[in-house]
């Protein structure tokens, strides 16, 4: 590298953060470890506020929870999926909070709902079933009935302008506060290598 050339920016998360939409420049995400990969449990793996590490590959980054703090460390609200279920928080308190960042299990199928005060990941088989209007009464029993300015991610194709479609493969979700202090959630599509802001 030349002199008064820059070096690249290798920080995820704040590569995460300049995230425009678009063509994906990060390279491949993968989420390791029990927590970034397993169910809710109250023990094991509950929701709140946890030390997630962003480890450099060839491909792109692994992340993965840790308990010491690092260079590549960030406080992320972290919200599991659950089997059967939509696990839920309210956006207030963690977007006013000591985090960062936001970030659930990734998406195979299963809906991503952000409302104006709410974040919800609603599993596939939510309900007694698996179609969309099981996942609608399992959202809607947490929020009410959808309000203005609810944005979704679902593989139901038939879903609001306003939402966006994904077809079931292994999909990403980050939250994450801005420069301004407002909070953007950005989805990252694997399988066509681009990202969406919500």
């Amino acid at each position: 590298m030349s002199h008064g050339e820059k070096h690249p920016e290798t920080n995820f998360w704040k590569l995460l953060k300049a995230v425009q939409g678009g063509p994906n420049t990060i390279g491949q995400i993968s989420q390791l470890g029990h927590t970034l990969q397993s169910d809710l449990n109250p023990v094991r793996n509950p929701q709140g506020i946890i030390l997630v590490e962003a480890r450099r590959n060839d491909n792109g980054f692994n992340l993965q929870a840790t308990k010491e703090g690092g260079k590549d460390t960030e406080l992320v609200y972290w919200l599991p999926y659950q089997s059967h279920a939509a696990t839920s928080i309210s956006r207030n308190s963690f977007e006013s909070g000591a985090c960062n960042f936001f970030m659930t299990t990734a998406f195979t199928g299963c809906r991503f709902t952000l409302t104006p005060q709410q974040v919800l990941h609603v599993a596939n088989n939510a309900g007694s079933g698996s179609g969309p209007g099981e996942r609608d009464a399992a959202e809607e029993g947490v929020t009410g009935p959808r309000v203005a300015g609810t944005r979704r991610l679902s593989v139901s194709n038939f879903a609001a302008p306003e939402d966006i479609y994904y077809d079931g493969g292994r999909t990403l979700v980050f939250g994450m506060k801005t420069y301004t202090g407002a909070w953007a959630y950005k989805i990252f599509h694997p399988r066509l290598n681009t990202w969406e802001i919500m």
